[in-house]
């Protein structure tokens, strides 16, 4: 009968058993976890079950032979094992002594409780050799991470297993893991008492060796692939940088855009798992950097919200954006100063603050505290906030904090592609928690290692203070506790939470995808005015030869130009740095100059609400690959604020560089400056001018000027100065227009800019509109998009009149933009633009008065 059991219990260890790996030894070893990894198959069965089985309840028996789940953390066996028993439909945990040894007589073991309560008949908790099963410290002030815990205390999957020390005893207990008041708590006995600890006990941990974390996701919140995968799209257009995606490039040596290609073929748990709030995610991308991504959309979608509430407005905004910590004197402040910091580092509307309830946390020094390890607590920023109850010292073992560290900045993120691609086998740096050194049960203190320093880090910041001192911190940032005399106390006071999801300790950790996808909702969502169909008309255009149009622009320029160059050429791939734009070209079989609604709409009440989208411009105009660039009027609807909008948008490939200028307002309500960001939409406001093409390379013209010598105020413009320069020689009535669509860069020099201030949503006449654009001067390095007519065209059809010449531009660093007008320092401008001719003039409106 034994040789049976034992024959049991091997097959049930052995069910889920595959290729057995070490849990990443190095950058080399990740992929070779995922030989299932990347398929679908079978992963929504396996959903909420990825270590369920690392646990084996076995009969008692079998308890004096196999592996237990042993009261130490190794995998040797241990001669005290962890037991269950059923008493009044009450599962009860204790623990059992193993043995006899070879040679001994056997001798009846019960499994005992510490409460006192004993059974000889009960079942014994055995490892699968599939998973890594150990005990992880459990420290204050943070929850147990569901992916890591094995709750396997009770049938059926809700409590877990915890252990706490008492001396040279060792109690087991319960790990609460259903939802209320006492989730997550250690529930045990200790002479006789009842005790329920919130940290400082250790928790059975576990995950299969093969996939760790990999299920986590339920049936039901599955959703289609190409859904979650369009919004993963979304938010990399609209929240990170082309600098973004050359740091990530020059760190992992793949582009984002092959990142997400490699995304796209993934599990569909893991594209879940990539919008959720799990800490890490187990995939061979991490290579490519998938776990980088998540951090920087995490970090941009946060300041988005603050910004969004104005929260950057907040004096101590800066300084917490620089360092990553505040530090206050709470005897100075209000309860309501308190609430307005901490929706200032978080951007949290106020429902999501918690209660302002204190709670007095007195923390012995412990040499083996895995939480003086130099960590990040997860990938998303995330905040706890402490009060010292008494002045505190650097031999109380405070908070250390590297200052700077919440940025992922590149330093950051070599890191991170380091760690998240090589964890350690099990504790918290096995599920997202990283931790940059490792100081356990080290007792000299001044033998403490500054890792932080290899990573071009300063050293780290005790942050001491006087009783009062109020610390907020992000602990996404590098920080740990710092390193005590044994035996020393620290008494701080912690927020007791109070609000949905919120933490021991600090702010709820919310889900940054979650803000992200409700303003995607937004803007899909909002009413928009489109009451009438397109009224369009196509007019032909002049295309003179383009090699002596060539020379006849060089040689009226160098009238007002020192440096003038101008050639036929096949354009650069204007994809590429420093253009960065949507499509390799700007050519195709028939360029065509776009107009689309007019200043006319401006003095109706129906312009905040006027949309026009790309796709139905296109779809008017018959093209089948279109790639737009120019210029045009936010559309207010949209982005809720006027603005000067360039769009850079190939919607045949999906690919977007579109920007929107706006104007940034500082504290004291006068408009400071422009300010740009990245534009994800295809919907325009009012007005626009734009090129339509199907992006391709061919021959253009190339202009390089710089050093205007001119006087003429007409070439202050570049752009208008070849338009006024081609118009004299081609001003024969019987001629079409010309029509140029291009792009230049700023080498050089600054350039005099508008941008239209936020009109409240209010009707302006002619005169206010003038008072709405505020000016500014950028410059160099700027790009632009710009088209521009000769002449207007005779004989129109349609009551509108036509933009001779319409350019925005903005910096490389993404930070400014708007109306080109022309140059500001002509000794020291500098030009290069590409042109192709325009085949034809495509009208687009509404006719709204009618439709009104």
């Amino acid at each position: 009968m034994l040789l049976l059991y034992i024959f049991i219990y091997l097959v049930q260890v052995q069910a889920h058993k595959g290729h057995h790996h070490h849990h990443h030894s190095g950058h080399g070893n990740a992929a070779g976890h995922h030989g299932h990894h990347s398929s679908t198959e079978n992963t929504k069965e396996e959903v909420g079950q990825h270590n369920s089985h690392c646990i084996v309840w076995l009969e008692k028996s079998l308890g004096l032979y196999i592996q237990p789940i042993a009261l130490n953390n190794t995998e040797e066996d241990g001669n005290v094992g962890v037991c269950r028993f059923q008493l009044s439909e009450e599962w009860q945990i204790g623990t059992y002594a193993r043995g006899p040894k070879r040679g001994e007589a056997k001798r009846e073991v019960m499994c005992v409780t510490a409460e006192g309560k004993s059974t000889d008949e009960y079942q014994v908790a055995a490892k699968s050799h599939d998973c890594i099963v150990w005990w992880h410290e459990q420290a204050f002030n943070a929850f147990p991470l569901p992916l890591m815990t094995s709750f396997s205390a009770t049938p059926g999957g809700v409590d877990g297993i915890c252990k706490v020390k008492y001396g040279s005893d060792v109690i087991v207990g319960r790990l609460h893991g259903a939802e209320g008041t006492e989730y997550a708590k250690c529930e045990h006995y200790h002479n006789g008492e009842r005790i329920m600890l919130e940290g400082g006990f250790a928790l059975l941990g576990s995950y299969d060796r093969r996939r760790p974390y990999e299920a986590t996701i339920g049936k039901n919140s599955l959703r289609p692939r190409i859904e979650v995968i369009s919004e993963i799209e979304y938010y990399v257009r609209t929240y990170i940088t082309y600098e973004d995606k050359m740091m990530l490039q020059r760190i992992t040596g793949y582009s984002v855009e092959h990142l997400i290609q490699s995304l796209r073929e993934e599990s569909d748990i893991t594209l879940m798992k990539f919008l959720s709030s799990d800490r890490w995610i187990y995939s061979e991308l991490n290579i490519k950097g998938l776990h980088l991504l998540r951090c920087l959309l995490a970090e941009r979608i946060t300041d988005a919200r603050r910004r969004d509430n104005d929260m950057h407005l907040h004096p101590d905004y800066e300084e917490f954006m620089k360092d990553g910590f505040l530090l206050k004197d709470f005897s100075k402040m209000t309860n309501e100063d308190l609430k307005d910091i901490l929706q200032m580092v978080s951007g949290y509307h106020e429902r999501h603050i918690p209660q302002l309830t204190w709670q007095l946390r007195v923390v012995e020094a412990d040499i083996c505290d895995l939480n003086r390890d130099l960590h990040v607590d997860t990938y998303q920023p995330s905040w706890k906030v402490w009060l010292y109850a008494e002045d505190i010292d650097p031999s109380q073992g405070p908070l250390s904090y590297v200052k700077g560290s919440h940025v992922n900045d590149e330093k950051k993120l070599r890191w991170l592609h380091e760690i998240s691609n090589s964890p350690p086998v099990y504790g918290p740096g096995s599920y997202g928690s990283f931790r940059m050194d490792s100081v356990y049960c080290n007792t000299d203190i001044s033998q403490q290692s500054f890792n932080e320093t290899i990573w071009g880090y300063p050293k780290r910041t005790s942050i001491v203070g006087q009783k009062m001192t109020l610390v907020v911190a992000d602990v996404s940032g590098l920080h740990a506790r710092g390193m005590a005399i044994p035996g020393k106390l620290r008494r701080t006071f912690i927020l007791s939470g109070g609000s949905e999801g919120a933490s021991s300790g600090g702010l709820p950790r919310l889900n940054p995808f979650t803000y992200a996808k409700r303003k995607l909702s937004e803007t899909r969502s909002r009413v928009v005015y489109k009451p009438t169909a397109l009224s369009t008309e196509r007019i032909p255009l002049h295309q003179p030869n383009l090699h002596d149009l060539a020379n006849f622009i060089r040689s009226n320029l160098k009238k007002h130009f020192l440096d003038v160059k101008v050639t036929v050429t096949k354009s650069p791939d204007l994809s590429k740095y420093p253009w960065s734009l949507s499509s390799p070209g700007i050519s195709g079989e028939s360029p065509t100059i776009v107009d689309v609604g007019g200043e006319h709409h401006q003095v109706f009440d129906y312009a905040n609400k006027l949309v026009f989208t790309l796709e139905e411009l296109a779809e008017s105009a018959g093209a089948d690959e279109a790639y737009f660039l120019g210029a045009g009027a936010a559309p207010r609807s949209s982005v809720g604020c006027n603005g000067e909008l360039i769009p850079i948008d190939n919607i045949y490939t999906n690919v977007r560089r579109s920007q929107l200028a706006t104007v940034k307002i500082n504290a004291m309500g006068v408009a400071e400056s422009s300010a740009l960001t990245p534009y994800n939409s295809s919907e325009m406001g009012f007005l626009a001018n734009l090129l339509m093409t199907e992006g391709k390379t061919g021959e253009v013209l190339e202009i390089h000027v710089s050093k205007r010598i001119s006087n003429d105020p007409v070439c202050e413009s570049f752009t208008e100065c070849i338009r006024q320069v081609v118009a004299k020689e081609f001003e024969n009535e019987s001629l079409l227009p010309i029509g140029f669509g291009g792009v230049f860069r700023v080498n050089k020099g600054k350039v005099k800019t508008h941008v239209m201030a936020d009109t409240g949503g209010k009707t302006l006449t002619a005169e206010e509109v003038q008072e709405h654009l505020k000016i500014f001067e950028i410059g160099p390095d700027l790009t632009a998009a710009t088209v521009f007519l000769t002449k207007s065209p005779k004989n129109v059809n349609m009551k509108k009149k036509v933009r001779l010449e319409h350019t925005h531009l903005y910096n490389d660093q993404k930070t400014k933009g708007g109306h080109y007008h022309g140059d500001t320092t002509p000794k020291e401008i500098s030009y290069t633009g590409y042109f192709t001719l325009a085949k034809s003039l495509f009208l687009v409106d509404r006719d709204m008065i009618k439709a009104n």
